[in-house]
């Protein structure tokens, strides 16, 4: 569906419309898929994808300033249960400078406070020029010096029970930047992943998801009673040793319950199972050690604030 968000004057006077495009859509936008193209071939298949309104439970939202009717500047959203990642904050060079970005962001934050959205994260480069745009428009660093950074207008939300576990959809996507906004305080979430202190989901989210669809990898997460996400594992060979496997294995910080949950829910397999934990986590241990999991090693020193890694084991 595309619904107009008015007109916005350009600073070489001339007029933009703006509009909001949302997923699903079978009208194309001249210029939209070429617009976001230069992301890459993961992002420009979920762009198709969504548009052609084939990823469950993914909202996806393109904020549009056209001229003459072509796209030439986009922020992308993508959202489950009030929480997005902000993406593809993109102008096209010649019309740059416009002003088209603040006129984007003027309509997209009272639609998105208007529709229940309460929370908005993304990665940029620390000290750049999006950087300083974003914080014109309110927006605050997750940690500092880093580039992450979030907009919430809404009041955080309590994760409940009933619990239920089932594989890493699209709509988990952004559900589990949340998870990973606010954990890491022990400087590792995810090895597999890449996911070291609180880090933006944005990329990792949607490469996971491509790889669990081609079979590369497994992933399970844990919803509470309101579908949001509590928790995530992730099954996939290892890359630095043949024949061992790699777990990933994170919770939000209030849902450690979960983490029992998940782990009996797993399909194991055949093979020994490394899973690397922070020294100083000890909530994860303890689910890991409930489970039958073993301490193999501890590696002293190995994170940047110089805290300790303990790998643990699990025979297939």
């Amino acid at each position: 569906m595309i619904t107009s968000l008015g007109s916005a004057t350009r600073r070489d006077g001339r007029t933009a419309e703006l509009v909001l495009m949302t997923t699903p859509e079978p009208a194309d936008v001249p210029g939209l898929v070429d617009l976001l193209g230069h992301k890459g071939d993961s992002w420009r298949e979920h762009v198709t994808r969504a548009v052609a309104g084939e990823l469950e439970g993914l909202e996806t939202r393109f904020y549009l300033a056209l001229d003459g009717g072509r796209a030439v500047s986009n922020i992308m959203l993508v959202e489950f249960g009030g929480v997005g990642i902000l993406g593809h904050v993109f102008t096209r060079p010649e019309h740059r400078r416009q002003g088209l970005c603040e006129a984007l962001f003027g309509v997209l934050k009272p639609e998105f406070v208007a529709r229940g959205g309460r929370r908005l994260l993304l990665h940029t480069g620390y000290d750049s020029a999006p950087y300083h745009i974003y914080l014109r428009q309110g927006w605050v660093d997750v940690t500092a010096g880093s580039g992450f950074m979030q907009w919430q207008p809404g009041a955080p939300t309590q994760l409940a029970g009933p619990w239920h576990v089932g594989p890493y959809r699209w709509g988990h996507w952004p559900a589990l930047a949340e998870v990973f906004a606010d954990g890491g305080e022990h400087g590792l979430q995810a090895r597999g992943l890449g996911m070291f202190g609180p880090d933006c989901f944005e990329g990792p989210g949607l490469e996971l998801k491509v790889a669990a669809e081609r079979g590369e990898c497994e992933a399970w997460v844990v919803d509470d009673a309101s579908r949001r996400a509590a928790a995530l594992a992730v099954l996939s060979a290892d890359r630095e040793w043949p024949g061992w496997r790699n777990l990933d294995l994170v919770c939000a910080p209030a849902a450690a319950e979960t983490l029992g949950v998940l782990l009996a829910e797993i399909e194991w397999g055949d093979g020994p199972v490394g899973c690397w934990l922070p020294a100083a986590d000890a909530v994860r241990a303890k689910a890991l050690a409930s489970a039958g999991w073993t301490r193999e090693a501890r590696l002293r020193g190995l994170l940047a604030d110089g805290g300790s890694v303990d790998v643990w084991r699990r025979e297939g």
